[in-house]
């Protein structure tokens, strides 16, 4: 799994997981988009050598998804940091590569586009930034 983040213009900025397989962009964690659909997030982030942890917890509730292990770019993530800090929200959501190309997800039941709204992060630990 590798982390990628976007800023698009005119849209809220984008932070993902990219997936080896379309499968286990569909599958994994579909819950929160089938059950959980409609809660505020936040993302703990923990940098240990040159991987990310992620945790993405649903506020008012006891809903917590951790994504370990995550590969990412200092150099596109750092600035995406800095950016979003003062933002009102952005989307998490998860994508596979199709063609040279990343695809958001879409959950295997209901076909609903894997992104959640995330309004908060943190950096938890930063063992090391390479």
């Amino acid at each position: 799994m590798k982390l990628v983040v976007k800023l698009p213009p005119l849209k809220p900025p984008f932070i993902g997981i990219v997936f080896h397989h379309s499968s286990d962009a569909e599958q994994t964690n579909q819950d929160l988009i089938t059950v959980h659909n409609n809660v505020d997030y936040r993302i703990i982030f923990e940098f240990v050598n040159n991987l990310v942890n992620i945790k993405l917890i649903a506020a008012h509730s006891m809903v917590t998804r951790e994504y370990l292990d995550v590969t990412y770019d200092a150099e596109q993530l750092l600035p995406w940091l800095y950016h979003t800090k003062n933002t009102a929200f952005f989307n998490f959501g998860h994508l596979y590569e199709l063609n040279k190309k990343e695809v958001v997800a879409k959950t295997s039941i209901g076909l609903k586009l894997f992104v959640v709204k995330v309004f908060k992060y943190e950096v938890a630990k930063v063992s090391e930034l390479n």
